[in-house]
């Protein structure tokens, strides 16, 4: 596939795949939990730093989860807001964004 190449993905893909995405960060969570446990219990050992990689994979799983969600977000005209609910950019908001920062220039 070439960089100019686009893949068109129909709603009921995005769902599974954004669903298959929310099961993967459950599943890295509890692996984060048990191994942050795990870690705690073995504070001090020899084996201590065993946890600390579960810890650590976990974490970085997270971080890709978010970020190809935030992609396939980004691909759909789609942002997270601050709450992690995401939300569609049309023109409208666009609109209003625009106008709230022509507004906040003139009050300067």
């Amino acid at each position: 596939m070439n960089d100019g190449d686009e893949v068109i993905l129909n709603g009921d893909v995005v769902r599974s795949i954004r669903h298959g995405l929310h099961e993967l960060a459950n599943a890295f969570t509890g692996v984060m939990i048990a191994g942050g446990l795990l870690s705690q219990y073995l504070e001090g050992g020899s084996l201590e730093h065993y946890a600390s990689d579960i810890c650590e994979g976990s974490e970085r799983g997270c971080a890709l989860v978010r970020e190809i969600r935030s992609q396939l977000l980004g691909a759909q005209g789609e942002v997270e807001a601050p709450n992690g609910n995401p939300h569609r950019i049309d023109s409208v908001t666009q609109q209003q964004n625009s106008q709230g920062t022509q507004a906040g220039r003139r009050q300067r």
